[in-house]
């Protein structure tokens, strides 16, 4: 099957399509430079939200190992009671504070990623304002074959 695929002689193919399609990319009215930035853009974008989000997990998990730390230290210095109940008790403040701030962090990642949908959204819609003058050209001078 391979071998009668390979075996295709699409010169001639191509030369029975009703486009030319070596006439349509030569009268193209497209600056291909131009038609990729929005892509640069969004690409560009990605990459700048992905590395602040592993900056901040690597500033999270920090935090975290320094917590844990300080806790087992916290565990290992309690000798009586009254160190094990103001152990518990600071436990309780901080998971209270923790459930605080992942809820603030929540509320920053929603509005970091209306941001990004909203800054993709200006992205794609420039381009296509740019696109438009050229989709007009390209569609009042379509590259098609004449019969013969």
């Amino acid at each position: 099957m391979l071998k009668e695929f390979t075996s295709v002689d699409f010169t001639k193919a191509f030369e029975s399509m009703p486009v030319d399609f070596t006439k349509a990319f030569e009268t193209m009215p497209v600056d291909f430079t131009k038609a990729f930035e929005s892509m640069q853009k969004i690409a560009d974008l990605n990459v700048a939200k992905i590395e602040a989000v592993v900056e901040a997990q690597k500033a999270a998990t920090q935090s975290l190992v320094e917590l844990t730390e300080a806790r087992v230290k916290a565990v290992s210095e309690i000798k009586d009671y009254d160190g094990f109940v103001s152990f518990v008790k600071e436990q309780s403040e901080l998971a209270q504070s923790s459930v605080e701030q992942l809820i603030e962090d929540s509320k920053g990642a929603v509005e970091d990623a209306k941001a990004y949908g909203e800054e993709v959204q200006s992205i794609l819609s420039n381009a296509a304002e740019v696109a438009k003058p050229v989709a007009k050209k390209a569609a009042a001078k379509p590259a098609v074959k004449k019969a013969a």
